[in-house]
């Protein structure tokens, strides 16, 4: 193994030709990818104050990233911590375009909602 030392400088790909820009690295083999996990652990706390009185709750948890190959990478919470998600009290009623829908005389409409009840009666066991 020589003592050379080579570097690479930031690019300016506005100059030059691009082809003046490229590497070759050579002598590189058998490299195995580092385990790709991480863990993010968190812990919350949350203090309510009504009529004087108070309550702290303390939650803790942790996010789980683990990479199965280079494209795919699982994603887990542990011990979720719901105290910061909002919640409202609003309910989408669509009642009346899935009845629109329903009742249309549209034929290709009609097959899909064929198909649909077949299926949900199929899973039943209907």
């Amino acid at each position: 193994m020589t003592e050379a030392q080579y570097t690479w400088n930031e690019l300016d790909v506005t100059k030059g030709n691009i082809g003046l820009y490229h590497g070759q690295l050579t002598g590189l083999s058998d490299i195995d990818p580092p385990v790709r996990l991480a863990f993010y652990p968190f812990v919350s706390g949350v203090t309510q104050i009504f009529e004087g009185v108070a309550e702290t709750n303390f939650n803790a948890g942790m996010d789980l990233k683990y990479g199965i190959t280079e494209n795919f990478t699982l994603d887990a919470t542990l011990i979720p911590d719901f105290s910061q998600a909002g919640f409202d009290d609003v309910s989408l009623n669509l009642g009346a375009y899935l009845s629109k829908l329903f009742l249309s005389n549209d034929s290709s409409l009609q097959k899909v909602w064929t198909f649909l009840v077949k299926e949900i009666y199929f899973f039943l066991g209907v």
